[in-house]
């Protein structure tokens, strides 16, 4: 009896510990996204400064939209050029829309969540959450990196890393890139001028259509 007692108050101790580190990590991640300082004094561009992420396929960025007009996030999988953008991408217009689905206000910073990652019926999903709103889109016709069925080199930029990334309100502003690298003999690598698969994530004006790439 005095077993089971000490052994109930141990598991107990242990679950009121895991709780409290949960709590302080929480708070940790909170503290390292108020201390994150996005230089956004001009309110009629769009700003962004990358965060810290919680594991892989995650990315999170704080971000101020111009105060006036209405934005989207877009990004593509396919036939992304060295430069520029693909003709063909998704559009997420809810990705920047508040819990009563009105445009977020603009000149007010907030976090963007971006994740990819698979259901439990196996289906990946891009899913945004701007902390009031966080729509998801099923994946149709993933590519085979997500599988990890491809053993590729990789060229990648997560903008605003280091610093804030400020785009005119009409110019699409890249939030993140990656690229299928060229392989070369040996195994070094080197950048594919060709298009390839990959990922682009961006934000751009509603009313103005982001340009593909070359």
């Amino acid at each position: 009896m005095l077993l089971l007692t000490g052994l109930i108050a141990i598991a107990i101790s242990h679950l009121r510990t895991s709780t409290e580190l949960a709590h302080v990590q929480s708070e940790l991640t909170q503290l390292r996204n108020d201390s994150t300082i996005l230089d956004a004094d001009d309110d009629s561009m769009i700003h962004a400064i990358a965060l810290p992420t919680y594991g892989p396929l995650q990315w999170r960025w704080k971000i101020q939209l111009p105060r006036d007009g209405t934005y989207r996030l877009r990004y593509a999988f396919d036939n992304i050029p060295e430069s520029g953008f693909p003709a063909k991408s998704q559009a997420i217009d809810g990705a920047f829309l508040d819990a009563y689905a009105k445009p977020l206000q603009g000149g007010v910073p907030f976090t963007l969540d971006v994740g990819i990652f698979q259901d439990a019926s196996g289906v990946w999903q891009f899913q945004t959450d701007n902390g009031q709103r966080g729509p998801r889109f099923p994946i149709h016709h993933h590519p085979a990196w997500l599988d990890r069925k491809e053993s590729v080199g990789w060229g990648f930029r997560v903008y605003g890393k280091n610093q804030t990334v400020s785009s005119d309100s009409d110019m699409p502003r890249m939030l993140f890139s990656g690229r299928k690298s060229k392989m070369l003999p040996g195994g070094a690598s080197t950048v594919e001028m060709n298009p390839t698969d990959g990922l682009l994530i961006w934000i751009e004006r509603k009313s103005t259509p982001t340009p593909p790439g070359p």
